[in-house]
Protein backbone atom coordinates (compact mmCIF):
# COMPACT_ATOMS: atom_id res chain seq x y z
CA UNK A 1 0.00 0.00 0.00
CA UNK A 2 2.58 2.29 1.02
CA UNK A 3 4.29 2.46 -2.90
CA UNK A 4 1.10 4.03 -4.10
CA UNK A 5 2.06 7.23 -1.60
CA UNK A 6 5.90 6.63 -3.35
CA UNK A 7 4.59 6.75 -6.76
CA UNK A 8 3.02 10.14 -6.19
CA UNK A 9 6.27 11.88 -4.47
CA UNK A 10 8.74 10.27 -6.76
CA UNK A 11 8.60 12.74 -9.16
CA UNK A 12 9.13 15.97 -6.76
CA UNK A 13 11.84 13.64 -5.04
CA UNK A 14 14.05 13.54 -8.36
CA UNK A 15 12.95 16.86 -9.04
CA UNK A 16 14.75 17.56 -5.32
CA UNK A 17 17.11 15.19 -5.61
CA UNK A 18 16.00 13.63 -2.86
CA UNK A 19 16.42 9.41 -2.38
CA UNK A 20 13.29 7.97 -1.64
CA UNK A 21 14.03 4.59 0.74
CA UNK A 22 11.13 2.09 0.85
CA UNK A 23 11.41 0.46 3.86
CA UNK A 24 8.92 -2.69 4.90
CA UNK A 25 8.78 -5.99 6.18
CA UNK A 26 7.52 -9.13 4.72
CA UNK A 27 6.08 -12.44 5.40
CA UNK A 28 7.69 -15.10 3.01
CA UNK A 29 10.76 -14.96 0.67
CA UNK A 30 8.69 -14.20 -2.49
CA UNK A 31 6.80 -11.63 -0.31
CA UNK A 32 10.45 -9.83 -0.05
CA UNK A 33 11.16 -9.65 -3.19
CA UNK A 34 7.39 -8.68 -4.86
CA UNK A 35 7.23 -6.11 -2.31
CA UNK A 36 11.08 -4.74 -3.72
CA UNK A 37 9.84 -4.47 -7.41
CA UNK A 38 6.68 -2.92 -6.20
CA UNK A 39 9.03 -0.03 -4.21
CA UNK A 40 11.29 0.00 -7.37
CA UNK A 41 8.73 0.55 -9.66
CA UNK A 42 6.94 2.93 -7.73
CA UNK A 43 10.11 5.06 -7.96
CA UNK A 44 12.44 4.49 -4.90
CA UNK A 45 16.15 4.87 -4.84
CA UNK A 46 16.97 1.80 -2.34
CA UNK A 47 15.17 -0.54 -0.28
CA UNK A 48 15.22 -1.31 2.91
CA UNK A 49 14.53 -4.63 4.50
CA UNK A 50 13.67 -4.60 7.59
CA UNK A 51 14.60 -7.48 9.85
CA UNK A 52 13.96 -5.91 13.39
CA UNK A 53 10.58 -5.15 13.90
CA UNK A 54 8.04 -5.87 15.60
CA UNK A 55 10.34 -5.52 18.51
CA UNK A 56 12.04 -8.56 20.73
CA UNK A 57 10.44 -10.77 22.56
CA UNK A 58 6.73 -10.24 20.21
CA UNK A 59 7.68 -12.95 17.91
CA UNK A 60 10.72 -15.55 19.05
CA UNK A 61 8.04 -17.23 22.13
CA UNK A 62 5.76 -18.26 19.33
CA UNK A 63 7.85 -18.93 16.01
CA UNK A 64 10.05 -21.57 16.52
CA UNK A 65 14.18 -21.12 15.46
CA UNK A 66 14.50 -22.32 12.17
CA UNK A 67 10.81 -22.32 11.20
CA UNK A 68 10.93 -21.31 7.20
CA UNK A 69 7.55 -19.37 7.55
CA UNK A 70 9.73 -17.19 9.97
CA UNK A 71 10.46 -14.44 7.50
CA UNK A 72 9.99 -11.31 8.94
CA UNK A 73 11.06 -9.48 11.64
CA UNK A 74 13.61 -9.73 14.60
CA UNK A 75 12.77 -13.96 14.24
CA UNK A 76 14.13 -13.29 10.82
CA UNK A 77 16.87 -11.05 11.48
CA UNK A 78 18.41 -13.58 14.36
CA UNK A 79 18.21 -16.02 11.37
CA UNK A 80 21.36 -15.14 9.72
CA UNK A 81 21.22 -17.61 6.89
CA UNK A 82 17.66 -17.11 6.21
CA UNK A 83 18.37 -12.91 5.88
CA UNK A 84 20.86 -13.54 3.58
CA UNK A 85 18.05 -15.90 1.48
CA UNK A 86 16.17 -12.95 1.60
CA UNK A 87 19.01 -10.87 0.49
CA UNK A 88 19.34 -13.10 -2.77
CA UNK A 89 15.66 -13.24 -3.79
CA UNK A 90 15.32 -9.34 -3.42
CA UNK A 91 18.86 -8.83 -4.95
CA UNK A 92 17.68 -11.49 -7.94
CA UNK A 93 14.11 -8.83 -8.50
CA UNK A 94 15.35 -5.63 -8.18
CA UNK A 95 18.53 -3.55 -9.27
CA UNK A 96 18.36 -0.97 -6.97
CA UNK A 97 20.76 -0.62 -3.60
CA UNK A 98 19.80 -2.97 -0.51
CA UNK A 99 20.25 -1.99 2.91
CA UNK A 100 19.39 -4.50 6.09
CA UNK A 101 17.90 -3.36 8.94
CA UNK A 102 19.59 -4.92 11.48
CA UNK A 103 18.24 -6.23 15.20
CA UNK A 104 20.18 -5.10 17.96
CA UNK A 105 20.59 -8.91 19.45
CA UNK A 106 23.14 -9.06 16.54
CA UNK A 107 25.51 -6.29 18.17
CA UNK A 108 28.33 -9.16 18.87
CA UNK A 109 28.13 -10.52 15.63
CA UNK A 110 27.90 -7.29 13.53
CA UNK A 111 30.65 -7.31 11.62
CA UNK A 112 30.32 -10.70 10.24
CA UNK A 113 26.47 -10.29 10.01
CA UNK A 114 27.17 -6.96 7.63
CA UNK A 115 29.82 -9.28 5.31
CA UNK A 116 27.46 -12.29 4.90
CA UNK A 117 24.50 -9.94 3.98
CA UNK A 118 27.03 -7.74 1.88
CA UNK A 119 28.09 -11.42 -0.02
CA UNK A 120 24.41 -12.15 -0.31
CA UNK A 121 23.59 -8.67 -1.99
CA UNK A 122 23.25 -6.07 0.02
CA UNK A 123 25.17 -2.89 -0.25
CA UNK A 124 24.64 -1.81 3.57
CA UNK A 125 23.15 -2.24 6.77
CA UNK A 126 21.73 0.19 8.69
CA UNK A 127 22.22 -0.08 12.51
CA UNK A 128 19.93 -0.42 14.59
CA UNK A 129 16.47 -0.15 15.02
CA UNK A 130 15.19 -0.89 18.93
CA UNK A 131 16.64 -1.90 21.60
CA UNK A 132 15.60 -4.28 24.83
CA UNK A 133 14.92 -2.25 27.66
CA UNK A 134 12.48 -0.70 30.06
CA UNK A 135 11.45 2.47 31.21
CA UNK A 136 11.02 2.74 34.47
CA UNK A 137 9.05 5.47 37.34
CA UNK A 138 12.09 6.21 39.80
CA UNK A 139 9.37 7.60 41.79
CA UNK A 140 6.67 5.11 42.02
CA UNK A 141 9.44 2.51 41.10
CA UNK A 142 7.38 1.16 38.79
CA UNK A 143 7.34 0.23 35.01
CA UNK A 144 6.34 2.57 32.73
CA UNK A 145 3.55 1.72 29.94
CA UNK A 146 4.27 -2.16 29.03
CA UNK A 147 7.34 -2.18 30.57
CA UNK A 148 9.73 -4.22 29.03
CA UNK A 149 9.88 -3.71 25.48
CA UNK A 150 11.61 -1.52 22.82
CA UNK A 151 13.71 1.76 23.46
CA UNK A 152 14.68 4.00 21.42
CA UNK A 153 17.48 6.82 23.23
CA UNK A 154 20.91 8.23 22.67
CA UNK A 155 22.05 6.09 25.24
CA UNK A 156 23.28 3.53 23.25
CA UNK A 157 24.78 5.97 20.69
CA UNK A 158 28.35 4.92 21.84
CA UNK A 159 27.50 1.16 21.17
CA UNK A 160 26.30 1.60 17.82
CA UNK A 161 28.96 3.93 16.58
CA UNK A 162 31.24 1.63 18.03
CA UNK A 163 29.84 -1.27 15.78
CA UNK A 164 29.77 1.31 12.99
CA UNK A 165 33.41 1.61 13.28
CA UNK A 166 34.25 -1.70 13.56
CA UNK A 167 32.37 -2.68 10.45
CA UNK A 168 33.74 0.28 8.29
CA UNK A 169 37.60 -0.94 9.36
CA UNK A 170 37.33 -4.32 8.47
CA UNK A 171 34.83 -4.09 5.12
CA UNK A 172 35.22 -0.25 4.04
CA UNK A 173 33.08 -1.42 1.04
CA UNK A 174 30.09 -1.97 3.06
CA UNK A 175 27.24 0.90 2.92
CA UNK A 176 26.42 2.07 6.33
CA UNK A 177 23.67 4.01 8.20
CA UNK A 178 23.49 4.20 12.07
CA UNK A 179 21.29 6.31 14.45
CA UNK A 180 19.99 6.42 17.95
Amino acid sequence: EFTKTVAAISGYAREKNCLLVGTYAASSIDMWARCAEAYQKAGAGVVELNFCCPGPGSLKDIIKEGDETACFGDVLGRNIELSAKVVEKVRSSVDIPILCKLPPALRLQCVEVAAILHQAGAAGCELYANSHGMRVDIEAANPVGFGCGTLNTHGHLADTMYDVAQIAKEHPHIDLMAGR
